[in-house]
């Protein structure tokens, strides 16, 4: 494994602190907007001194005045269990603890584009075969909301609604597509669904994704949410997909965010864990959102403050009116 600074500070970025402390049964855990705290590993610590900056990544105990990052950590605590731990070994424990793309590490930059393309090209969303790959660049988004015209606003969005998302249409694949963006608001890829309501006779996917980086790294919308987590007290509403964020955004509530299907891989949970304090989780009121919410719900549970909406029995987020979204949120059950 090499161990260049950007690739150590990948695998710091795409990391969960606060997830190795619980695994790791540190004393008095708590997360808040821009740091993780707890009792200090190394030394005996009656009360929280010991300190993680989620921006800077590097932690710090003011009481015995020990500082480091992400490795360090590790490689005390496995050497206070008994087991010989070097730093490529700590790096290696934190690669596989957060299953992240390991065959990247090391590799040359041009490599690594090229590993991207093939990974994203692997990523089959679909039960068809998987068409050439294609990456997408700001021009393209651009150019596919010139070319939406009156689609998606028979779902009742207005066009305000349509633009804040960039909702466009993909003239040759026939759907209407949104971008996905990360953290950061950077284009990761576009999601698009079919205009063809027969497309279980035509034999094509409802939802297809086009991606360019990996599609388990990307909560949609996020990166507005993040933006204003203050106005908002840290909640992020969980919901399935595009649609039901868009709905509820146009029914004045900014901050939800969709995990494209309805299930958690352990980089959204992460993105979660960094972001936010308390999540509503609010997908799709049929058996697969139930079995969905009751999965993520074991995942998040002991993380956050953590509610489960439930809307009216058949209905999508996508589909409900304003007062049937209050009416749900406001009775939401929290998880204990």
């Amino acid at each position: 494994m090499g161990s260049k600074l950007h690739d150590l500070e990948m695998i710091k970025s795409k990391s969960s602190f606060y997830d190795l402390l619980i695994y790791f049964n540190e004393k008095r855990v708590k997360t808040s907007y821009y740091s993780v705290t707890c009792c200090c590993p190394f030394h005996k610590d009656d009360s929280p001194s010991f300190s993680y900056n989620i921006e800077s990544r590097y932690f710090h105990c003011f009481g015995c005045k020990v500082s480091g990052d992400i490795f360090k950590y590790v490689m005390h605590k496995l050497r206070q269990q008994g087991q010989p731990c070097t730093f490529k070994d700590s790096v290696r424990f934190v690669v596989d603890f957060f299953e992240l793309d390991k065959d990247t590490l090391g590799l040359s930059d041009e490599a690594k584009v090229n590993y991207k393309k093939k990974l994203s090209a692997l990523n089959k969303f679909d039960k068809v075969e998987f068409k050439p790959f294609t990456l997408f660049n700001e021009q393209d988004i651009l150019a596919m909301v010139g070319a939406r015209g009156d689609f998606f606003q028979d779902k009742g969005f207005t066009k305000e609604t349509l633009d804040y998302f960039q909702v466009g249409f993909d003239q040759k694949e026939k759907r209407v597509v949104v971008p996905l963006r990360d953290e950061d608001g950077n284009l990761a890829g576009i999601t698009g669904r079919t205009i063809h309501k027969d497309y279980k006779e035509r034999e094509i996917p409802k939802w297809k994704h086009y991606i360019n980086s990996n599609v388990r790294n990307v909560l949609f919308n996020v990166h507005n949410v993040i933006k204003d987590r203050n106005s908002n007290n840290g909640t992020a509403i969980l919901c399935e997909g595009p649609s039901d964020v868009m709905n509820l955004f146009q029914k004045g509530f900014v901050n939800g965010i969709a995990c494209l299907g309805n299930n958690l891989t352990q980089e959204k949970k992460g993105i979660l864990l960094r972001n936010f304090i308390t999540v509503y989780i609010f997908l799709d009121a049929d058996e697969g959102g139930e079995s969905g919410a009751k999965e993520i719900i074991k995942q998040l549970k002991g993380y956050f403050n953590l509610f489960k909406v439930t809307g009216p029995e058949g209905k999508d987020p996508a589909d409900l009116t304003q007062e049937e979204i209050e009416i749900a949120i406001n009775n939401a059950v929290k998880v204990v």
